[in-house]
């Protein structure tokens, strides 16, 4: 009897489990990229924790969904390949941007959206020349607040890296990887900023990238950058 009380029980279970796993997975994907308005080219942010995507399920039958999120790309795209079929309110939040108005997406299938930001600060008049005799990088570019933001510089910085897409933050000071660095204010915008770089300490016979970018007061662990450029040393 015993035994048969515990087949019994053993079998309860697996039927329990058998229906608590009987729901469809998701099998729907949102994709979409953030625009940067000011210059009509996807947002160049960072690798990882660029910006992040919030959705939440618009239906009257979960009237207080929550939100959820996932992290976008460097290159200003977002994917996540992992969504129910239904309707969702999305936002990039959290990234050098003023956070733009929501949009109500259909996911079904593939549902993609394009969203268009105003940057916090944009990084422009850029330009990098290496000389090979002094070893040396020449670096000027200029910081400029966009129509519609309201944030204020509070450094510059220059991010010598292996890989285009990291922030300058994880950026070392060792042949791998160069920062430099200067603290700046709302007089400096629009200025010409110039950067002399000493590179001999770097790891030579390699493609290295330079990320040009700043922080402001409106999120101090985000950061406008410029385009990536590149040489060889």
């Amino acid at each position: 009897m015993k035994n048969m009380l515990l087949f019994l029980l053993f079998a309860l279970i697996l039927s329990s489990c058998s229906e608590l796993d009987n729901y469809a997975e998701p099998d729907s994907k949102l994709t979409g990229e953030v625009i940067d308005i000011m210059t009509g080219e996807p947002l160049c942010t960072e690798q990882p924790q660029g910006f992040r995507i919030r959705y939440r399920e618009i239906s009257d039958k979960y009237p207080d969904a929550q939100n959820y999120y996932f992290w976008g790309k460097a290159d200003g795209t977002f994917n996540n390949s992992k969504m129910f079929a239904a309707t969702y309110e999305v936002t990039p939040v959290e990234g050098p941007f003023i956070t733009p108005k929501s949009e109500i997406i259909t996911v079904k299938g593939t549902a993609t959206v394009r969203f268009e930001v105003i940057p916090y600060l944009v990084i422009s008049a850029d330009k990098v020349e290496y000389s090979t005799e002094t070893k040396v990088l020449h670096v000027k570019f200029k910081v400029s607040r966009p129509q519609g933001s309201n944030a204020n510089p509070t450094f510059a910085f220059v991010a010598l890296t292996w890989n285009p897409n990291v922030s300058y933050n994880t950026v070392g000071t060792t042949g791998s990887g160069l920062l430099s660095k200067k603290n700046i204010t709302s007089a400096e915008l629009d200025d010409i900023l110039s950067f002399d770089i000493d590179i001999s300490s770097l790891t030579p016979n390699h493609t290295w990238y330079v990320r040009m970018g700043c922080g402001s007061d409106k999120n101090s662990s985000r950061f406008n950058y410029s385009n990536v450029h590149m040489f060889e040393y």
